[in-house]
């Protein structure tokens, strides 16, 4: 199963289904909470995985059967996975963080934010994580493509995980899903 594709593709659907039920003016205006509960509820039905949203980062600690530590709480206390996925044993395996990367996120800093949450978490436990991010064209110089490469170049890495250009509601701009395993 290449999971980064299929977040991608579920992810392009929520952004989808919610711009038309919401009557949203811009695409992008889809609220990131839908969008992991959708990718959660598509992993679940059509791909048999057991699923949580807003899992918290201590919570998968303990269910990996390690201690939560001082540490751990004062690091990333707070801190949930927007989707968490775990194996037939009841132990995670992997987390999503999910990301609206648009017009006020020029430079994808939040993205970052969540790239270094997850690094976090990756170095205290063994999991498999997932960055999904709906990156839209900001201008006619400022394009998915182009923001794509830029982001890639700081992550380091790249988004296997691609729904293709889509068209936004409106008309006048794209945006397109992506999914990559860090």
């Amino acid at each position: 199963m290449d999971l980064s594709q299929k977040i991608a593709d579920y992810g392009a659907d929520a952004v989808r289904f919610y711009a038309r039920m919401a009557k949203l003016d811009y695409d992008n205006e889809v609220r990131e909470e839908f969008v992991s509960s959708w990718i959660a509820r598509k992993l679940f039905e059509n791909d048999g995985l057991t699923v949580h949203v807003e899992r918290e980062y201590t919570r998968i600690i303990r269910d990996l059967k390690n201690e939560v530590t001082s540490t751990d709480i004062s690091s990333m206390g707070g801190w949930r996975a927007d989707i968490a996925i775990y194996g037939p044993d009841g132990s995670p395996l992997s987390i999503i963080e999910v990301k609206i990367c648009d017009e006020g996120d020029r430079g994808g800093t939040a993205v970052l934010r969540d790239r270094e949450k997850i690094n976090v978490l990756s170095k205290r436990v063994k999991i498999d994580t997932y960055l999904a991010i709906l990156l839209t064209d900001i201008n006619d110089t400022n394009k998915c493509a182009d923001r794509r490469q830029c982001l890639e170049k700081k992550l380091p890495g790249s988004f296997t995980g691609d729904s293709g250009a889509i068209r936004a509601l409106n008309g006048e701009w794209e945006w397109q899903f992506l999914a990559g395993k860090w």
